[in-house]
């Protein structure tokens, strides 16, 4: 009789929490959660989407805080994958896909262009775009690219960088130049002959026109070696 109200019993009383499923609705929002505290510092807006736990998984109910961490080696933006631990009562660790996009204003070519062609401001434009997979292939700053040369045609809306671009040449080899030298705060000009091609912060050798001697230094503006003392 005492086995049969027993029974009775277990079958009225609400589901203990050992017996209980955790909520898969609650491991999303975690992983959500947890992704947008991970990135709070991040430049441009953020968004996260977590793709839902399969609805057929049954896991012990978690009667402590889910424990949430970043498998080594992840990403920080992109495809990725969140690791979810319970640890009490019942123990269990799943692995749930996310993807996480960053938007920011970046350099937008406004018109195609062929190779060999200056990029000038009215080339360009800013547009809100996801950065998450470009790596270093985008810019944010226009000013920077301004005067470079095109490597290769280039169509009209291609995020521009500097990887298919290429500095203007400052100085050329054979021509005259001008060797800045600073010491003690004190800087000297001299005349010189450059020895190699120089783009903006590329290092060459100049021949020192009075002395001789041959000098390396950086290129700091067309004509001009900056020589290290």
């Amino acid at each position: 009789m005492r086995i049969f109200l027993s029974l009775i019993l277990a079958l009225l009383m609400p589901m203990s929490e050992a017996m209980a499923n955790q909520s898969l609705e609650q491991i999303s929002r975690a992983v959500s959660n947890f992704l947008n505290q991970d990135i709070q510092s991040s430049s441009g807006e953020i968004q996260v989407e977590v793709t839902p736990p399969d609805r057929r998984l049954q896991l012990s109910a978690c009667n402590h805080p889910l424990k949430l961490f970043l498998p080594p080696g992840s990403r920080e933006f992109g495809n990725m994958i969140v690791g979810v631990r319970c640890l009490q009562p019942k123990p269990w660790k799943l692995y749930v896909a996310a993807n996480v996009r960053q938007y920011r204003n970046i350099v937008i070519l406004d018109k195609a262009l062929a190779r060999g062609e200056k990029i000038g401001k009215h080339h360009l434009r800013m547009e809100k775009r996801d950065i998450s997979a470009l790596g270093a292939a985008y810019t944010e700053t226009g000013d920077v690219l301004l005067g470079m040369y095109t490597k290769r045609n280039l169509p009209a809306g291609f995020m521009l960088h500097r990887g298919v671009l290429k500095a203007p040449r400052l100085i050329s080899r054979g021509e005259q130049v001008d060797l800045l030298a600073t010491l003690g705060g004190i800087s000297v000009r001299m005349k010189g002959t450059a020895l190699a091609n120089g783009i903006l912060g590329q290092r060459i050798t100049a021949k020192n026109k009075s002395s001789g001697r041959v000098v390396e230094g950086i290129v700091s503006d067309r004509g001009i070696l900056r020589i290290s003392m």
